[in-house]
């Protein structure tokens, strides 16, 4: 504890960093108090004082790091959603077969570039977390309807809240992606040799997408085309926020918070990004009407 509190007060860390330290002491506790620990105690090791103790201290760690203010300046990273949109269309841009100079571009480039575009637009019309990127499998989890068009399909043990919210409807991917889509499943996708069933994996090593590398990839293609290291966890942020700026009706926003998986208050205290005196306009607005309307 005392460390902790040299950490946050001499050092100024933020509060999010004393959670791995923690984790690591907790981890060494099991190894050097294995034997002490009874085999049957639930959960493993609790039975352990010190390791009871740094539980303690994890969770308080948690609870404090979800209430404590960002670090990071979030608006040197945010897009406005037309300046998003812009960014998807870059990356379709760069998935020309030919450069500049009219030269054959290598065929593992263009693959590449493709998987780039579609992560990146496939999360501009199914705004939800990376983890569904990761995981998308042709004929499990990526579906083409009858009708031709291609649907993420998710069980409960696909997502993060499936335990309270069960199998989610169809999420339906845009038209417009369609012939990147179909020309990656079907030509181009072989040429990066993937280590995996999933659509899309790393370029490098061909190894299954992992948070990391989706994260980086979003980020990198973000900074160099927009000058703004934005990454996929905004993206609903920004979604949200656009949509309440435009102020969209409470059964839309209630009908956009059960597409995406969370509750009506979840996506107002988590994702609804507005500063105060954006959430107060509408009232404001709403006063002076009443006004002119008088006089």
């Amino acid at each position: 504890m005392d460390y902790q509190q040299w950490r946050e007060v001499e050092r100024g860390v933020a509060a999010r960093s004393h959670l791995m330290p923690i984790k690591a002491a907790i981890a060494l506790a099991r190894y050097l108090y294995h034997d002490q620990s009874n085999v049957t105690a639930k959960p493993s090791y609790r039975d352990l004082g010190v390791v009871q103790e740094l539980a303690n201290m994890l969770r308080a760690a948690h609870k404090a790091a979800d209430h404590a203010p960002l670090v990071c300046d979030e608006s040197k990273k945010w897009l406005e959603w037309d300046e998003f949109l812009g960014l998807v269309q870059a990356l379709r841009a760069e998935c020309a077969g030919l450069t500049a100079s009219g030269k054959p571009r290598a065929r593992r480039d263009v693959a590449a570039s493709l998987q780039c575009y579609l992560i990146v637009a496939i999360l501009s019309v199914v705004p939800d977390r990376q983890r569904t990127l990761r995981e998308l499998e042709l004929g499990r989890t990526l579906l083409q309807q009858p009708d031709g068009t291609w649907v993420i399909k998710h069980g409960p043990g696909d997502y993060k809240t499936g335990k309270k919210y069960g199998d989610r409807p169809p999420l339906l991917i845009a038209p417009f992606i369609y012939p990147e889509l179909e020309a990656f499943i079907n030509k181009w996708q072989q040429e990066l040799k993937p280590k995996t069933n999933k659509l899309f994996c790393k370029p490098k090593s061909r190894d299954p997408m992992d948070e990391n590398a989706i994260y980086y990839l979003f980020k990198q293609a973000a900074l160099r085309l927009t000058g703004k290291a934005t990454h996929p966890h905004l993206v609903r942020d920004m979604i949200v926020t656009h949509l309440r700026m435009q102020q969209k009706s409470e059964a839309e926003m209630e009908a956009l918070a059960l597409y995406m998986g969370h509750s009506l208050a979840m996506q107002r205290d988590t994702y609804d990004g507005r500063t105060k005196a954006q959430k107060l306009r509408p009232a404001v607005e709403l006063l002076q009407s009443l006004s002119r309307s008088r006089y």
